[in-house]
């Protein structure tokens, strides 16, 4: 899996994706547009080398439609959409890397079909993930679909769980179609080691390049705009794993100068690393990249760069096969090596390039949390095995898979599953998530790097969080924070979003009257870095904070409550650490008017009063001027424009501020005329901090692009009087 190929999960925490195809500068048919382009037809473009979402896309597509083909053949009728997925999950090859990574494989092409043209062949699916991703969205689908929640039949080889609260537990199904004797087993990608990369290297070809290597300390000497440097490594160590990472990363002032305080400056537009088997066709001991098989590579504007390799074996293997039946060599007897390239390209840095490179092995060990009942199934036609999960007390994303084996036919089915465990403020109105040590590639509380700015703007590494709000009247906050190094100008940078269910009031501008629509998954605040040049293609953005390098804030509307998401996202990375840890405080102000919900006289006061911490406490609050009424035995409800000219008077106190609460004297009067009916009463909330803040720092300068601090919060009062 090449390092740019995009990772899960989704914002909602489902694993992604579900398949993968070739997409890293592979030989494929051409593209058409190409040879028109061009005005050349002699075949110079039958063929291309190319990589991406434009090869892996047709290329899964492709398959696709071969499964769909040999259906129609088969049974004469259209291939349901679930059914499709399924199979190709179920044929798909085991490449060896975790789930957020692979989803449940490789795609097969013979595998799937065969699939089709055998009818004894199993099938593996889940049949509760549509309901559960729904969960979520319901009030989306309600609201603004087809005024209900779609009733069709679906189920694929994935189990996702919305929450799993700490100390209780969940259980989904698996079902097995067809005959045979299988064996269930849940895995996570586990971490055994972590070792600086000199730690395994064997011998250094270039060093005049690679100046020294020492434990996880590496320099290299940039004389050229291009410079790269050779290190032997040791190869039982790395083919021992299921899974081995080699991640390099230097600090941000060498790849870029300007940071936070100069003009924008790359001065390395390229870092390369690469991994290869060098084969020495002339047994000289001397080496040549010519005589290589490139295995793996990540060459990007970045500075952190990283390779993960599964099974070495295999692909060292066949690299030998192909150069036994291409080039004739006795692959056997000639010296082998594999040969990891650390480079440099198109700089105009000169000097000591430090650099830190590690080694992390990793192989797939049973999931403690997660057990499968029974763990081995006999089917005669349909067999269920159940799959429960307990909750963690640390809150946090968590996935593995569901191993499914099929001991009569040798095959084995991959089931990704995933769950939250979410924060819940019902406990308490603060919660704050310290980084932790975990064994997996996805860290809940710590954000790599991850950008390129050869690509888009907003490329990078990003962690998603739930938290549970239980009350109405809220105002929700988030701060995240993170180290600087001592370089704050250097110090990553790193943006922060909330999102959650929302109340929308719509005005139809010639009744007035007013509709309310609620829907799922808005984006309610967010501190977001934004491209410079505006048009957001493949420009670097630059640093923009909230607050201050190593901290940001903001605070986000809720208006019902419910499962809210945390996003946490790294751009620029400093590259003092091989992971930023990132510290997560979320909780909620309670925001509460005292004013009764009925009123049986014209004229009332109460207080607005906010608890919570002292530093969240609003600025100022005050009345927005418009509202909503639905009058007394009406189904309708209708915008006011006014609230003074149409009959009711708002006015405000002095607030008071006091260790514990924050209060504001409210008056409300109806003057005579008004109707009797249900209000809604808006007041503009002004945070200290922002509820959405998008722009930029350039050569020291803040470009603010958007900035809001004000949030809605509602009095709501009948008036019976």
């Amino acid at each position: 899996m090449i390092s740019w190929s995009n990772r899960g999960p989704t914002e909602l925490g489902v694993v992604k994706p579900d398949v993968v195809a070739v997409g890293s500068f592979a030989w494929a048919v051409g593209r058409t547009w190409e040879a028109l382009g061009a005005r050349m037809f002699d075949g110079r473009y039958t063929h291309a080398l190319f990589s991406g979402t434009s090869q892996a896309t047709p290329m899964a597509a492709g398959v696709g439609a071969l499964v769909v083909s040999a259906y129609r053949r088969v049974y004469g009728s259209r291939l349901p959409p679930y059914l499709l997925k399924t199979i190709l999950m179920n044929s798909a090859y085991d490449m060896g890397f975790d789930e957020l990574s692979q989803g449940a494989g490789f795609v097969d092409a013979y595998r799937a079909v065969t699939a089709v043209l055998d009818p004894s062949t199993p099938r593996v699916y889940s049949t509760g993930i549509l309901a559960d991703a729904l969960s979520e969205m319901a009030s989306t689908y309600t609201s603004v679909g087809y005024g209900a929640l779609p009733r069709v039949a679906w189920y694929e080889p994935k189990i996702y769980i919305p929450a799993v609260l700490p100390g209780t537990s969940e259980t989904r199904t698996i079902t097995i179609e067809g005959e045979g004797r299988f064996r269930l087993r849940a895995v996570r990608l586990t971490q055994l080691d972590s070792r600086g990369l000199c730690d395994v290297v064997r011998a250094n070809l270039n060093p005049t390049v690679v100046t020294s290597c020492s434990g996880d300390s590496v320099t290299l000497s940039v004389t050229a705009s291009t410079v790269y440097g050779h290190l032997v490594l040791d190869r039982d160590t790395l083919t021992s794993a299921d899974l081995f990472e080699i991640e390099l990363v230097y600090p941000f002032e060498y790849f870029e100068s300007g940071g936070r305080v100069g003009a924008f400056r790359v001065l390395i537009p390229t870092t390369v690393v690469e991994l290869a088997y060098w084969i020495d066709v002339n047994a000289d001991g001397v080496f040549s990249w010519l005589e290589t098989a490139r295995i793996y590579y990540d060459i990007r504007r970045a500075n952190a760069v990283r390779i993960q390799i599964a099974n070495l074996a295999r692909h060292l293997e066949e690299v030998e096969y192909l150069a036994r039946k291409l080039m004739g060599v006795d692959v056997d007897a000639l010296p082998k090596y594999v040969v990891i390239r650390v480079g440099v390209s198109g700089a105009t840095f000169r000097g000591t390039l430090p650099i830190r490179a590690r080694l992390v092995r990793y192989s797939h060990r049973p999931w403690t949390e997660v057990t499968v009942a029974p763990t081995t199934v006999v089917s005669r036609g349909r067999a269920l095995a159940y799959v429960t999960v307990e909750g963690t007390a640390r809150p946090g994303f968590y996935s593995g898979y569901v191993v499914v084996e099929d001991l009569t036919r040798g095959y084995r089915y991959l089931v990704p599953l995933s769950y939250f465990v979410p924060v819940d403020l019902t406990l308490a109105r603060t919660y704050r998530l310290t980084p932790a040590t975990e064994g997996g590639l996805y860290r809940n509380t710590y954000l790599r790097g991850a950008f390129d700015y050869t690509w888009r703007y907003e490329s990078g590494d990003w962690r998603v969080f739930k938290v549970y709000v239980p009350s109405t009247s809220s105002v929700l906050w988030l701060r995240a924070t993170w180290p600087t190094h001592g370089k704050p100008a250097y110090a990553s940078n790193v943006d922060v979003m909330v999102f959650g269910p929302w109340t929308y009031y719509m005005v139809d501008v010639e009744t007035y009257e007013v509709r309310t629509y609620t829907v799922g998954g808005v984006q309610l605040a967010a501190e977001l870095t934004r491209d410079p040049r505006g048009w957001g293609g493949f420009n670097p953005t630059r640093f923009w904070d909230s607050v201050g390098p190593g901290e940001s804030v903001i605070t986000a509307p809720t208006t019902s409550p419910g499962m809210y998401r945390v996003v946490v996202r790294n751009i620029q990375f400093s590259g003092m650490s091989y992971e930023e840890p990132v510290t997560v405080e979320v909780g909620y102000l309670y925001a509460v008017f005292t004013i009764p919900r009925h009123l049986y006289r014209t004229s009332v006061s109460g207080w607005f009063v906010v608890y919570g911490p002292t530093s969240m406490y609003p600025l100022s609050i005050s009345v927005a001027g418009e509202g909503a009424v639905r009058p007394a035995g009406s189904p309708t409800m209708y915008y006011i424009e006014n609230l003074e000219e149409y009959g009711l008077r708002v006015t405000l106190g002095t607030a008071e501020v006091r260790p514990t609460y924050y209060r504001v004297r409210v008056s409300v009067e109806f003057l005579p005329g008004t109707y009797r009916g249900f209000y809604v009463v808006p007041f503009i909330y002004e945070s200290p901090y922002p509820v959405t803040t998008v722009g930029w720092i350039d050569g020291g300068t803040p470009r603010t692009y958007f900035y809001t601090n004000q949030l809605p919060v509602y009095l709501r009062t009948t008036l019976r009087a």
